[in-house]
């Protein structure tokens, strides 16, 4: 045979042609061979294919993992760059719908290089099957998607969680459907505008900038107010004038701004007090006045204007961590509440008919708390959803598009805990970004139910042979009303009138109702309506009927006719059956229907895709309207057109068109000639607010109307016919009227305004007639609204899951049990179950529309603790059964339904409250209750079960007796002694045991806890007392030193410091008792200077009787000396026989100020009165009631001006007469004199402590003569002191001389200082050239508000046979030595230590007379004693004569006589001067 070559250079198989017809260089078949792989010289030559090496055994490892044995791959997809196949493996060979929920499915990968082997999620949930192999599988960047004609599509991002999910360690990242989903999660429920507050809803539209709530009340000044806090009103409306205590004020003239935080801050009668002066004169303006905002916020960092103009809804949307983005969840209505939340205040109503504008119609609202319901667990949201933001969207009525006005970060989530509600605050901030349009328009994801095919085409993901949508249910079982609004303060029911206060559904209006069904994925039916369109049913007081209804005008036989009880309307839906849907494949036959959603995957009713969610939308065509506000309308024409126009009372009015009005009711111009003066309108309108109606009668009548008033329309409008300009309308009036034609009744008539002339139904408006005084009210039109043709259903804000739907409308089917009626919880600690064992009122089961279920069973009563999470204590609790007809055990009252109170079996204790975060809250119950309707009407029973949730009440703590609380007192102690107060078992002065408000023997001192603040004049102090807080001692705190009065506020907390607290103010004194606050001086010394002018007497010394008086008062009540009245007792005081005469002073004068005399013997005299004290103190006048005071009275001569004097002139010389007295407090007998501590009579004749100051350095003399004056005057009381001056020719830059005297006073009551007939005859006396005599006074063993227990003295320890050798003694050497006195005239004892615990022991040598002087250096806690001389800034430049020296004053010797133990026999006697 012919031998036949061929080469296979093609490497092309062939099997369509004959073998014999096959080309060269092309094969008919092949097994396991390649051709031209080579590059060498074999090129072309047929070679083997290599075969495959088994490295892994991938099937029996996940086998081995898996723990089965029959894992099959369904589907695979190599990553043939990075060498990676990604496996999908089941053991599940189900068909159709069936799903099993042991079946054992993975998605893992195997990297071909590494031989790593990645494992991405596991679990029933994925749902594969055998029969439905993944043939479309697509990497796209990290992203793995695919789709298997069973699930929805699929994605996961093989880079997520790489570390976590190796084999053989390995947590699979992907656990559920939400996260694989290429359809996202959507959020299904609309923000809450409402929050819930112990069972009460609030609404969360807040206004934070406005100081107070709308003016509430009115008053008119009464009479003129000058600079005072103090008015006088009339003519006040609306409420007792108690009820405005602590309310905001402001005037209608500008005194007073409505943002000026101007309190009232007591009310007494016809007068109030508020916190600022103000003036008011005629014409006295109004007052109003308003509550406090209780959400005002003064430090509010947002925008406070930004939202007024702006009606604003708000959504929100998430961001998942592969950077997609779910669809927006359903808008919010309009977060807007009007100023002044709608009503019209002060000249509201005429400033809106001047301007045909509402100004306040702006939004009050700039703070919005946003409560959004997430999907799960905030902290959860990252890990369990894969989102990682949450963006807050804002939408503008008056715009398309929608901004994002803040994004929550995972942190943010992560920060609010376990919670799945968030609240964002929103505080008028500006949105920072737009969405693109396609996001505004996506209301659902385009992602298939599920798809068969799928491909990358562009980078962008297309499916096949899809099913796009779910088959929703034909109908829906419901039916639709309309009523007022739910405004039950129970926070199930009135939701829609807390978030919205101030909407309502629009009157006048047709609406059809549907609803939209979701998956959790956001794919949505179409609208579903209602297949009960002919049915009408009452339920309550709502009639319901098909989807569509008319919403008609609110008639006036409405029961709610008042606007301020008129909540608004709601539309109502009401469901007759649950939603049902049965889960089915789609065929070309039908079906398609998804079933109901069920996310739980361990369940055999595993349904992912079921129907989700729903939405109520609402199809309203009428859209835009106006209001039209008029100055009035008048029934009819005007009284002047009555005798040429028949009666038209009610059916014609007249309007008075100007502003925007024109606009809103427009004349017809399509067919007008050029002279016309009348034209035509169609404009229908209907009436809202009309003046008073006074239609016209046979008589005409004479009445005016006297307000304006709601007004009911009918169903069809009244018609604009005519609109023309005044004159044009009644041209006819010209013969009768004045020239300029003013009508008095049409507004503004001079002006020739627009009229319009309405054909109406029925009467509307009131009578006109001629009068200068016309009343016009504000009265206002509706105008016909605009319709769309554009056939659209409206999103409503009434969404939820069905799931919760369906469970409502099982429990809610009239007559079911949904509710109870209010409970009237009263559990508290200090009920006596013996006694008074019931702790609810009356109750009764009640179904959906709150209607009471007569008769009712309550089979399960299950109390438990721990708000659920303990055991039962039912044991505790016990339900009574009232029967229809039987009297009630604690009211004897029956009723018509069979009704419950629950009762205790024992007494309780509060331990610790739920406000402690560690705390489970143990006392907070879950009370279950099956409970049954068992009406004989009902074929079975209705049954549901109901929970409350209660808690037990806490009751203040308290010492001792509750029904007798100890009093305010005050305890005296040792110095530095130790204190045991009311611990539980040493209790201190009597208090019994405190005890926790609990009538449970045996827990009544359980969980106490004590707290203590301690204030020392008037100040905090923390550093000497200290309370322990687990028993009330108080002690002395760890090196502290406790010394004088201490006012300590102690706190009593029960439930371990987290529940109720009682406090009780005590007094501590520890050592000598402190005076009345009010006897301590603050700010200085009582000066009688301010200046002072005295008389200049010359050379006269005879002219000795005259110049000026002065009184002061420490009183305990106030003591306005009275005008041209003699000072009472003068006469007897001082020997010149002159009673002077005293000025009037108010109480509160600041000082006494002395005048010169105007006649001989006639005294410019007045007072002052003291008692006031610092100004921690509590106000009120007051003499000495407590404790020993100290008075210093100081006489001082002072030519600072350093003048030459005349020449003739040897001294400068001033006089008067000092007296002090008292009288027991509030008493008005006589004055007596006064005793020192040491029980002498205080005078002023000797013992004046002298200091002389000159700041040159000659050496000028000074003294002080007591008892007489040259010309032998002499008076006991009267002081004479003298100042040396220069010699001739020679000044004195500065020259004093200071005389005082300083007493201590023990004994209580009112005190009064008189100073009479101030002399000098210092030439030409100025402010700083003067002669003055002031006061000091304060407290005597705590001066300048000091508790220092000691005083450091200096005493020579050799005592003398007598007085006058101890002043005179030469000292060899001082000892220091401590007393409590800080006089020195007033030592009683001295120490040797600072404690005073050790006495001083003198050494009585020639006798036992000792001589002492002020100490040098005090020791710690010690002080030196007080300078009776305070006039000098520099103590050691104070000098003062001696026998032959000049020694500084704490030279000064003090002599007295000591016993042994160092306490004092007689009183001190200091050295005198010229001894």
């Amino acid at each position: 045979m012919a031998e036949v070559k061929n080469s296979f250079l093609k490497s092309k198989m062939n099997k369509d042609l004959d073998a014999r017809l096959l080309p060269n260089g092309e094969y008919r078949d092949a097994l396991n061979v390649s051709i031209s792989k080579s590059e060498n010289a074999n090129v072309g030559a047929l070679e083997n294919v290599e075969g495959n090496n088994l490295t892994v055994d991938v099937g029996e490892t996940l086998n081995t993992l898996s723990g089965v044995d029959n894992l099959k791959i369904i589907g695979q997809h190599t990553d043939k760059k990075a060498k990676i196949i990604y496996l999908f493996l089941t053991n599940h060979s189900g068909d159709g719908v069936a799903y099993d929920n042991t079946a054992v499915n993975w998605i893992c990968s195997f990297n071909l290089q590494s031989l790593e082997l990645l494992v991405y999620s596991t679990g029933a949930f994925l749902n594969f099957s055998t029969r439905n192999t993944i043939l479309s599988v697509n990497l796209l960047e990290s992203i793995l998607y695919w789709t298997d004609d069973r699930n929805q599509p699929r994605k996961i991002n093989v880079q997520n969680s790489l570390n976590v999910n190796q084999y053989p360690s390995f947590k699979p990242f992907y656990t559920n459907e939400d996260q694989i989903s290429v359809a996202k999660i959507a959020p299904h429920t609309v923000i809450d505008l409402y929050k819930e507050n112990n069972g009460i809803n609030e609404t969360t539209l807040i206004d934070a900038t406005s100081i107070a709530l709308p003016e509430q009340y009115q008053a008119t000044v009464f009479s003129a107010v000058s600079n005072s806090t103090t008015i006088n009103i009339t003519d006040y409306s609306g409420t007792d004038l108690e009820n405005i205590d602590g309310y905001y004020v402001w005037s209608s003239d500008g005194q007073l701004l409505s943002n000026e935080g101007v309190l009232v801050t007591e009310v007494n009668s016809s007068q109030i007090v508020i916190s600022k002066a103000v003036t008011f004169s005629a014409p006295f303006p109004t007052l109003f006045f308003a509550k406090a905002n209780p959400k005002y916020n003064e430090l509010y960092p947002g925008d406070a204007t930004f939202l007024e103009d702006k009606f604003v809804r708000f959504s929100y949307r998430f961001k998942f961590i592969d950077g997609e983005y779910s669809i927006m969840a359903p808008f919010t209505q309009i977060c807007f509440i009007p100023k002044q939340y709608g009503f019209f205040l002060q000249d509201d109503e005429t400033s809106t008919y001047e301007s045909s504008v509402v100004d306040f119609m702006q939004n009050q609202v700039n703070q919005v708390l946003l409560q959004l319901k997430l999907p799960g667990a905030s902290n959860e949201l990252l890990s369990k959803f894969l989102i990682e933001e949450i963006d807050i969207l804002y939408k503008e009525s008056t715009g398309t598009s929608v901004s994002v006005a803040d994004t929550i970060t995972a942190n943010q989530l992560t920060s609010n805990g376990s919670s799945s509600l968030y609240q964002y605050d929103y505080q008028s901030t500006e949105p920072f970004k737009t969405l693109p349009e396609l996001q505004t328009t996506r209301v659902y994801d385009k992602v298939p139910v599920k798809a068969f095919g799928q491909e990358i085409i562009s980078n962008r993901i297309v499916y096949a042979n899809y099913q796009n949508k779910h088959t929703p249910p034909s109908s829906l079982d419901y039916n639709v009303g309309v009523s007022t609004k739910f405004s039950s303060s129970s926070a199930q029911s009135n939701k829609s009138n807390v978030s919205y206060p101030n909407h309502t559904l629009k009157q006048n209006r047709t609406y059809q109702v549907g609803v939209i069904l979701a998956d959790r994925y956001g794919r949505q039916s179409t609208v579903i309506l209602s297949s009960n369109q002919n049915d009408i049913d009452q339920v309550g007081n709502t009639d319901f009927g098909g989807d569509t209804f008319y919403s008609p005008y609110r008639s006036d036989s409405n029961s709610e006719t008042s606007v301020l009880q008129w909540a608004g309307d709601s539309i109502k839906v009401l469901f007759n059956s649950v939603i049902q849907s049965n889960k089915q494949l789609a065929t070309s036959s039908g079906g398609g229907q998804p079933g109901l959603y069920n996310g739980d995957s361990t369940s055999v009713k595993y349904n992912p895709t079921g129907w989700y969610s729903y939405k109520v939308v609402v199809k309203q065509t009428e859209q835009e309207y106006y209001n039209v506000y008029l100055p009035s309308i008048l029934n009819g024409v005007p009284a002047e057109a009555t005798t040429f126009l028949s009666t038209v009372s009610g059916t014609m009015a007249t309007l008075t068109l100007f502003s925007d009005n024109i606009n809103k009711v427009p004349r017809d111009l399509s067919e007008v000639g050029p002279d016309q003066r009348q034209f035509r309108s169609s404009v229908r309108m209907w009436g809202r607010v009309s003046p008073q109606i006074l239609a016209i009668n046979a008589s005409f009548p004479t009445n005016e109307p006297a307000y304006n008033q709601q007004y009911y329309p009918d169903l069809i409008a009244d018609t604009v016919t005519s609109i023309s300009v005044q004159k044009d309308m009644f041209s006819d009036l010209s013969s009768v009227a004045p020239s300029d034609f003013p009508l008095l009744d049409i507004y503004e008539s001079e002006s020739n305004p627009i009229l319009a002339r309405v054909s109406t139904r029925r009467n509307i408006g009131s009578v006109g007639k001629n009068s200068a005084n016309y009343p016009f009210f504000l009265s206002v039109y509706e105008t016909e609204p605009t319709k769309s043709r554009i056939d659209i259903y409206w999103e409503t804000s009434t969404s939820g899951l069905i799931s919760e739907l369906n469970n409502l409308i099982e429990t809610s089917i009239p007559g079911t049990p949904n509710d109870f009626s209010l409970l009237g919880w009263k559990l508290n600690e200090n009920i006596e179950s013996s006694t008074d064992p019931y702790i609810t009122d009356a109750f009764w089961p009640t179904d959906i529309f709150q209607d009471a279920i007569v008769n009712s069973q309550i089979g399960l009563f299950e109390v438990r603790g721990g708000g659920g999470a303990l055991p039962l204590a039912d044991s505790r609790f016990e339900l009574e059964t009232i029967a229809i007809g039987d009297a009630d055990p604690v009211t004897g009252l029956s009723y018509p339904q069979v009704a419950y109170r629950i009762k205790i079996n024992s007494n309780f204790v509060f331990l610790e409250s739920s406000t402690n975060a560690s705390f489970e809250g143990i006392d907070d119950y879950l009370i279950t209750f099956e409970v049954s309707n068992v009406d004989p009407s009902l074929s079975s029973p209705l049954v549901n079960t109901l929970t409350e949730d209660e808690s037990l009440q806490n009751t203040a703590p308290y010492f001792g007796d509750a029904s007798n609380p100890p009093p305010v007192e005050a305890y005296t102690f040792p110095y530095n002694s130790f204190v045991v107060f009311a611990s539980p078992n040493d209790y201190f002065q009597g208090f019994e045991p405190a005890q926790n408000g609990s009538t449970l023997i045996g827990s009544q001192e359980e969980g106490l806890r004590w707290q203590m603040s301690v204030k020392q004049f008037g100040q905090e102090v923390t550093g000497d007392l200290v309370i322990d807080s687990t028993n009330g001692r108080v002690t002395i705190a760890p090196g502290g030193i406790a010394s004088g009065e201490y006012d300590l506020t102690v706190n009593l907390i029960d439930a371990s410091g987290f529940g109720l607290s009682t406090s009780i103010n005590v007094n501590f004194v520890f050592g000598l008792q402190p005076v009345n606050c009010q006897f301590n001086q603050e700010g200085g010394l009582v000066d009688f200077s301010n200046p002072l002018v005295v008389s200049n007497i010359g050379n006269g010394v005879n002219d000795t009787v005259g110049g000026n008086a002065g009184l002061i008062f420490w009183s305990s009540t106030s003591i306005g000396v009275p005008n041209s009245q003699p000072v009472p007792s003068w006469n007897s005081l001082f020997p010149n026989g002159y009673a002077p005469t005293v000025a009037p002073i108010s109480p509160d004068t600041p000082g006494v100020i002395f005048t010169e005399e105007s006649t001989f013997g006639n005294f410019n005299t007045k007072s002052i009165n003291l008692g006031n004290g610092p100004s921690w103190c509590d106000s009120g006048n007051a003499g000495l009631t407590k404790g020993t005071g100290y008075i210093i009275v100081t006489l001082q001569i002072d030519n600072a001006s350093g003048s030459s004097l005349n020449i003739n002139q040897n001294f400068v010389y001033a006089t008067s007469n000092i007296i002090l007295q008292r009288r027991d407090a509030n008493n008005t007998s006589q004055w007596l004199p006064v005793e020192d501590i040491e029980d002498q009579l205080i005078d002023f004749q000797d013992d004046w402590r002298v200091d002389y100051y000159n700041t040159s350095s000659t050496n000028i003399g000074g003294d002080l003569q007591l008892g007489s004056l040259t010309n032998g005057e002499s008076s006991p009381n009267r002081i004479y002191g003298t100042a040396e001056t220069p010699p001739p020719g020679q000044t004195a830059p500065f020259v004093m001389l200071c005389a005082s005297k300083a007493f201590a006073i023990r004994k209580q009551g009112d005190l009064r200082l008189c100073i009479n007939d101030l002399l000098t005859d210092m030439p030409n006396p100025t402010p700083t050239n003067q002669v003055r005599i002031s006061v000091t006074y304060g407290d005597f063993y705590y001066p300048n508000q000091q508790n220092d227990i000691a005083y450091s003295y200096r005493v020579y320890n050799s005592g003398q046979s007598s007085e006058i050798i101890a002043k005179n003694v030469q000292v060899l050497g001082w000892a220091t030595v401590y007393a409590r006195e800080p006089l020195l005239k007033y030592v009683s004892a001295f120490y040797m230590d600072s404690s005073l615990q050790t006495p001083w022991v003198p050494s009585i040598g020639l006798g036992d007379w000792f001589v002492y002087v002020p100490g040098i250096n005090a020791a710690p806690n010690t002080n030196l004693p007080i300078q009776v001389n305070n006039a000098f800034p520099d103590n050691s430049a104070i000098k003062g004569s001696g026998p032959s020296e000049e020694v500084d004053q704490y030279s000064r010797r003090y002599v007295a006589r000591f016993d042994s133990s160092g306490e004092k026999i007689d009183q001190s006697e200091p050295r005198r001067i010229g001894n």
